[in-house]
């Protein structure tokens, strides 16, 4: 039986971030031309460490030849899954998949490395064929299906589908069956003769909400809505033929804690003898006789709730018609048995919040289920709710980083409540100590972390393992910060638009100002100190204040952008500074008089930007490409791929031998240019 995952429940909603991030990808659009693109070595083995001595200034001469050098990081884990027999659990993501033995939880898993990220897994109903779809283009966020010969790792065979890559799976009757939210279409592809069997279209312009498949009677359903719309259409489909057997309209009443035009949210599920569609708000059954194909549109009626919110995120058949399992995303207990027309809670709580794709997963005996945590997977007796088996998970944990720096041969990477820090070839992780973590800065010996719940500046002694709120910001969470390279004072702004100075070692905290003429609804941001500490720079809109940090006063604004500002850096002299706005319009500052030398219109530039400390090379983060602006002409020079999916940070390092990049794929990498 087929199980949407929550990931792919609320992926409507990642469709506005997509639009927005689309939105600023215009500004980015490099021609494509004949440059080299390399592609990172990807597994779980790491490449051999290359001593800096042994690696010359990277430059625009020798842009060509970077290299991978280091990797942090093994992979990430996307989702999880049983193998048909019950026996073994597959962690599926990047740069493969691994498979755990459920009866040998110590054992080591075995890994295959496909080279590729996995975003959705399905098997064929012998067990032989592992299918699974991931990327094929991250420009264009279209999906390719792959099959892997399950006992040896071989991929077999692979083909575009031009659709998602979350795409929604299942398999049967010889079949796989898939389509992605965007798109009311459904393919019914031959898994043996390796051909597409049958498409459907739905016959309104809308998406497909959820799909079941009844694999004894070879019946599909699917659950199509206009996007932003209450109503639902249920299609029952024979996957023998392609052919439709029955469609009805399903009005659902308004979820009143949703706000009107919200993503549309149902489920399906499908038994021999009967039809459910649910809703958050209300769930109805309909009587059907699927072995002979017919299905009656007019036995339509309610199902009983307990009287809550139904917030239903998955429907699945137990075995020996002991019910059917209800997840739900209301409160602390999130599973429920639905059977003698009522509702009944299981006494399972999970032990962490899951922080994988595939919620919850069926045995394929239909009594137990597999549900993750943050480092491990419990198996669950579903009658009972008793957990029999924990069993240890890698790479639920692996680094994802949304910031990375490289500060005196520290690597430090976090995400919003993990901290990891490399050095001296330790590694170091300070987790689920700070929520919601908003920033960092590398200290000499320690790191300082800002928080958004808890608005304060923490200290993490990471050699020592102890950490302590040094300062708290009492106006409010940190929206701009940086620390002088003496690494003596860190300068911080809060929603109350004044600049702090706070010394973490004195423990003196100042009030510097409010930059003049601050428009209450701009916020401070884009702190840039001087490479001699004598000048702290800031954006507010399309502005850029320099302040004064010898004689404690701020200069008065430069002027001359039309769009707000994005990014300030210093070149590594501090005789320059760039500033560059969201209408991709560049300025260059000669910072002794602080007026404008050059302005550069239409350059286009990523979301994340570094400028190489000899102030020749400019690095940026298009899609899933880093590429390369030489500072002086701000033409485009070198572009390449250093993850499996998106990036999420890029720095140089101090000498500017060696730019660290990290992904979405689980991974750290640093690269540089071998003498």
């Amino acid at each position: 039986m087929y199980n949407n995952n929550l990931f792919r429940n609320y992926r409507r909603i990642a469709v506005l971030l997509t639009t927005i991030a689309g939105l600023l990808a215009l500004l980015a659009i490099f021609p494509q031309n004949d440059n080299p693109i390399v592609t990172a070595s990807v597994g779980g083995s790491t490449p051999t460490t290359i001593p800096p001595e042994s690696l010359l200034p990277i430059s625009v001469d020798n842009i060509t030849q970077l290299t991978q050098i280091e990797q942090y990081g093994g992979g990430t884990v996307r989702g999880v899954e049983w193998t048909p027999d019950g026996e073994h659990i597959i962690a599926y993501g990047s740069p493969g998949y691994w498979v755990y033995d459920v009866n040998n939880p110590d054992a080591e898993p075995e890994f295959v490395d496909l080279g590729l990220f996995a975003y959705n897994i399905a098997f064929s109903e012998d067990g032989e064929t592992l299918i699974l779809a991931s990327v094929s283009d991250q420009a264009v966020s279209k999906s390719t299906i792959h099959l892997v010969d399950f006992k040896t790792g071989e991929m077999t065979y692979a083909f575009e589908t031009g659709m998602e890559p979350a795409l929604s799976f299942a398999t049967g009757n010889g079949l796989l069956l898939y389509h992605d939210w965007s798109t009311g279409s459904l393919y019914g592809w031959d898994i043996a003769q390796r051909r597409e069997r049958f498409g459907y279209k739905t016959e309104q312009r809308g998406i497909i909400v959820a799909m079941d498949f009844e694999e004894k009677t070879g019946v599909v359903g699917i659950l199509s809505s206009i996007l932003y719309d209450d109503g639902y259409t249920l299609t029952l489909i024979d996957t023998n033929t392609g052919d439709e057997l029955a469609s009805t309209v399903v009005e659902f009443a308004q979820d009143p804690l949703m706000p009107a035009g919200s993503p549309p949210h149902g489920r399906v599920l499908l038994e021999k003898d009967r039809v459910i569609v649910a809703s958050l708000v209300e769930w109805f059954e309909w009587d059907a006789d699927l072995e002979n194909g017919r299905f009656n549109p007019e036995s339509k009626h309610p199902l009983e709730t307990d009287g809550a919110r139904l917030g239903i995120s998955d429907l699945v058949t137990l075995h020996d018609n002991a019910g059917i399992l209800v997840k739900r995303s209301i409160s602390n207990i999130s599973f429920y048995i639905y059977r003698d027309d009522h509702l009944s809670a299981i006494n399972y709580r999970s032990s962490d919040l899951s922080y994988v794709g595939g919620g919850m997963r069926l045995h394929p005996e239909r009594n137990l289920i597999l549900y993750p945590n943050r480092d491990s997977v419990d198996l669950v007796e579903i009658l009972s709710g008793d957990v029999i088996k924990t069993l240890p998970v890698k790479h639920l944990q692996s680094i994802f980083s949304d910031d990375v720096i490289f500060d005196q041969d520290r690597i430090i990477a976090h995400d919003w409540q993990t901290v990891t820090v490399q050095h001296s070839g330790n590694i170091y992780k300070l987790e689920n100590e700070i929520k919601q973590i908003s920033g960092l800065l590398p200290g000499e010996d320690v790191i300082y972390i800002s928080g958004s719940i808890h608005p304060a500046i923490f200290s993490w002694d990471y050699e020592n393992g102890t950490y302590e709120e040094i300062h708290r910001t009492d106006s409010g969470r940190v929206s701009g910060w940086a620390i002088s390279h003496d690494r003596q004072d860190i300068y911080y702004s809060t929603p109350s638009n004044f600049v702090h100075r706070y010394n973490p070692v004195k423990e003196e905290h100042t009030v510097l100002d409010q930059p003049p003429d601050v428009d209450t609804n701009d916020t401070l941001s884009n702190f840039t100190v001087s490479p001699d500490d004598r000048t702290l720079a800031l954006s507010a809109g399309r502005r850029i204040f320099i302040y004064d940090l010898v004689n404690d006063k701020f200069l008065g604004p430069l002027t001359g952008h039309s769009a707000d500002i994005l990014n300030l850096f210093f070149k590594n002299d501090g005789s320059q500074m760039y500033s560059l706005d969201s209408s991709a319009n560049w300025i260059v500052w000669d910072t002794n008089t602080w007026t404008e030398i050059e302005y550069h219109e239409g350059v286009p530039m990523g979301y994340k930007i570094d400028l190489s400390p000899d102030g020749t090379l400019i690095a940026t983060i298009y899609m899933d490409e880093i590429v390369f602006i030489d500072a002086r002409t701000f033409e485009k020079v070198y572009r390449f791929t250093p993850h499996l999916g998106y990036i999420s940070s890029l720095t140089f390092n101090d000498d500017g031998k060696r730019i660290v990049t990290g992904g979405s794929d689980g991974t750290v990498r640093v690269w540089g240019v071998p003498r």
